[in-house]
C-alpha cells in the first residue's frame, strides 16, 4: 500500500469511525502487538483545550537543545499525516508511515480502531522502535481529545501537563468548565507530577486540585509570564504555555538526571557519571518533600529562578506554525493563527490589538461544524468590518449561508483559498487548524 492509499484508508476510518472515545479497541490492538507503548522512553503527557499544541512543541524543542533525541506526537497535522509523528522535530518519512500503518491495520482485525486510534497505535510501534535501536530518549505526547478516554492515556506517564481548559467538545466531555476539566485532568497519574497553569478558571483548577489529591500526584501551578518577558513579536497567549514548559522540562531534568542520557550522536561527557539505565526512575518525592500534595503555587520570582538554566534557549525556540505565524507578502501582512474555540479567538483579537493589526485589517476564517461558529463571529466582527469566510471543507465546515445567519446585518464575503487575497494591508487567517493547513499548503506554492 503507497502513502496515498495509507491516507485514503485513514480517511475512510474517519467516515465511518468519527470519533471513538474509548480506550478499549486500542487496548486490545496494542496486546495484538505485544504492548510497545511498555516499551517506550518517558513520556510527558499534555492535555488542555488550548495551548497543548504550543506547549508540547517547546517541551521538545527545550529537550533537543539539552542534547536529547526527543519523540513527538501531536494532531491534527496540517498538511501531511506524517506531521504527527516526529522525531527531532523531523516527521517520519512516507514510507515509514506505509511501514507502521500496515503493522498497525495487522491487528485492527475487526476493523474497529478509528483513525486516531490506528495513528496513536502507529506512534506507539514507531516510538518503541526507536527507543529499542536508542535513536530517542524522551517522548512529548499531546492528548488528541479530553484526557481520560483519550488512547493516548494509554501510555506510561513520567509528568502529565494540563494547559488551560475552557469551553470545547461539551457534547463529548461535559457541559461545564469543571466536567472538562475533570475529564483532562484523567491523565494525571498516581504520584506523578503534574502542572498547570496559574490562569485556570478557578472550576478547571478546582477539579484538577482534586484529582491530583485523590492520586497523591505532585501538582505545581506556574504563573504567567509578563508579555514583557516573551520573545519579540509573540502573541500574549503564550505566556501561559511558555512557562509550563520551561517549568516541567527544568525540573524534569533535574529531578531523573535525564540530561545524562547519552546522545547516540556524540560521545558522553568525561566528566559525567555513567547513566544507569536509559529509562530514567524520576525521585519526585525528595524534589517536592516540603509542598502540600496536589497545591504547590509558584511566585513569579520562582518560576524566573527555576527556569533559570533554560534562559539562554528561549531565543532559540520557533513558534508552531499556525500560531499567530506572520508572513510578508508583497506589500501585505499576513497573520496565520489556529485559534478554533470561543476562548482562543478572544485571545487572538486581543493579541492583535495590543499589536496594533486592527488597522485596515481583513479576517478570512473557516469553522468546523462541531464549534460554536456564532461566538466566535461575534468576536471576531468587533475587530474588523472586512470579514471573508472560506467554505474550505464542505460537509465539515459551516457553510457560507450558515455563517451569514450569525450576523444577519454585518458585510461577509465568500472566499476560496486560491482566491486573490483582499485589499487590506493585513490579513488575518484563523478559525480551524484544519482550515490553516490547507492555507500553507497553498502559501507554499504561492510565496
Amino acid at each position: 500500500m503507497n502513502f496515498k492509499q495509507t491516507v485514503a484508508a485513514l480517511q475512510q476510518k474517519v467516515a465511518r469511525r468519527g470519533i471513538n472515545y474509548s480506550l478499549d479497541a486500542l487496548r486490545d490492538a496494542l496486546e495484538k502487538c505485544e504492548n510497545p507503548h511498555h516499551n517506550m522512553p518517558p513520556v510527558i503527557h499534555i492535555a488542555g483545550t488550548n495551548g497543548k499544541g504550543s506547549t508540547a512543541n517547546f517541551c521538545a524543542q527545550l529537550l533537543e537543545q539539552n542534547g536529547l533525541n526527543v519523540g513527538l506526537f501531536t494532531s491534527p497535522h496540517l498538511v501531511s499525516y506524517t506531521e504527527r509523528i516526529q522525531r527531532n522535530h523531523t516527521p517520519v518519512s512516507e514510507a515509514e508511515f506505509c511501514a507502521y500503518f500496515e503493522q498497525a491495520n495487522h491487528a485492527d482485525t475487526q476493523d474497529h480502531l478509528s483513525e486516531f486510534e490506528m495513528v496513536t497505535l502507529m506512534a506507539a510501534l514507531y516510538f518503541a522502535d526507536q527507543f529499542e535501536r536508542k535513536a530517542i530518549d524522551v517522548c512529548v505526547i499531546e492528548v488528541g481529545l479530553g484526557g481520560r478516554l483519550d488512547t493516548t492515556n494509554l501510555f506510561n506517564t513520567t509528568l502529565s501537563i494540563i494547559t488551560h481548559v475552557d469551553m470545547d467538545h461539551a457534547d463529548i466531555l461535559g457541559d461545564t468548565i469543571s466536567k472538562i476539566a475533570t475529564d483532562k485532568a484523567g491523565i494525571i497519574r498516581p504520584n506523578t507530577p503534574v502542572f498547570t497553569t496559574s490562569a485556570q478558571h478557578p472550576d478547571a483548577l478546582n477539579a484538577i486540585q482534586t484529582e491530583a489529591r485523590l492520586k497523591k500526584a505532585p501538582l505545581t501551578i506556574v504563573p504567567q509570564l509578563a508579555q514583557r518577558d516573551l520573545p519579540n513579536g509573540w502573541p500574549r497567549y503564550q505566556t501561559q504555555n511558555l512557562p509550563l514548559a520551561l517549568t516541567a522540562i527544568e525540573q524534569l531534568l533535574q529531578s531523573s538526571n535525564t540530561d545524562r542520557l547519552p546522545h547516540p550522536d556524540r560521545h558522553p561527557q568525561p566528566d559525567r557519571h555513567p547513566q544507569p539505565d536509559r529509562h530514567p526512575q524520576l525521585d519526585w518525592g525528595s524534589h517536592h518533600h516540603s509542598q502540600e500534595i496536589g497545591n504547590q503555587t509558584l511566585s513569579q520570582h520562582s518560576i524566573t529562578q527555576s527556569t533559570r538554566t533554560l534562559h539562554d534557549s528561549i531565543p532559540n525556540l520557533q513558534l508552531p506554525w499556525g500560531r499567530f505565524t506572520t508572513i510578508k507578502k508583497d506589500n501585505q501582512t499576513l497573520i496565520i493563527d489556529g485559534a478554533h474555540n470561543p476562548n482562543a479567538i478572544i485571545e487572538l483579537v486581543n493579541t492583535m490589538r495590543e499589536h496594533s493589526l486592527n488597522n485596515d485589517l481583513g479576517i478570512i476564517f473557516g469553522i468546523l461544524k462541531t464549534k460554536d461558529a456564532a461566538s466566535m463571529i461575534r468576536t471576531l466582527a468587533t475587530l474588523s468590518d472586512s470579514l471573508y469566510y472560506c467554505e474550505f471543507a464542505p460537509g465539515l465546515c459551516h457553510s457560507f449561508s450558515s455563517i451569514q445567519s450569525f450576523l444577519p446585518h454585518h458585510p461577509l464575503k465568500e472566499w476560496q483559498v486560491n482566491s486573490p487575497l483582499p485589499p487590506n494591508k493585513t490579513i488575518l487567517f484563523t478559525g480551524s487548524l484544519h482550515f490553516i493547513g490547507d492555507l500553507k499548503s497553498h502559501l507554499t506554492l504561492s510565496l
